[in-house]
């Protein structure tokens, strides 16, 4: 009895892994990474890819540039946990980034079954007020940032959107 229960949580852990690594493209979704990416990254159908930026990357439409992107970096020796990360961020924001907010509360969650942190900020550009997500976790010896960019007025109205796109990363 005890053997079956191991096989079959065995299994279930190999059908789990396997979802990650899956290089299918989920209904619905067209692949915004390319082949070189150590990733997969998906977007809905009708969002435009735009992987001419070297980032894995796609916006919502002409009219409404609403985008995502996802990237993988070397974490390194001075970046190697979400605290170090949100210090390094927010000094980039607040240098970079006109009228920034400060980062929000961060939350706990996961990306492909990986401990992950998502938090959001806003800033100004051309007299408009744009909120960001980011969702960063660690993998090995990188660490991956999916961020989410919309005019303040339009940020709802994809939050549906993004919550598939990041439900969907898949890790190589």
């Amino acid at each position: 009895m005890k053997k079956a229960i191991l096989i079959i949580i065995a299994a279930l852990f190999l059908l789990l892994a396997a979802g990650c690594g899956s290089s299918d493209v989920p209904d619905g979704m067209i692949r915004a990474s390319v082949e070189a990416d150590s990733f997969d990254f998906f977007v809905p159908n009708g969002w435009t890819v735009n992987n001419g930026t070297g980032t894995a990357s796609a916006f919502y439409s002409t009219s409404d540039k609403s985008n995502v992107s996802f990237i993988a970096m070397v974490a390194g020796s001075d970046m190697s946990d979400f605290d170090e990360y949100i210090e390094k961020a927010d000094a980039s924001f607040a240098s970079t980034l006109n009228g920034y907010s400060g980062i929000s509360e961060r939350k706990e969650t996961t990306m492909c079954g990986q401990k992950a942190i998502s938090f959001e900020y806003r800033a100004t550009a051309d007299g408009n007020e744009y909120r960001f997500l980011q969702v960063v976790t660690f993998r090995g010896l990188n660490f991956y940032v999916f961020t989410y960019t919309a005019l303040a007025e339009k940020y709802e109205d994809h939050l549906g959107d993004v919550e598939k796109i990041i439900e969907n990363v898949r890790f190589k």
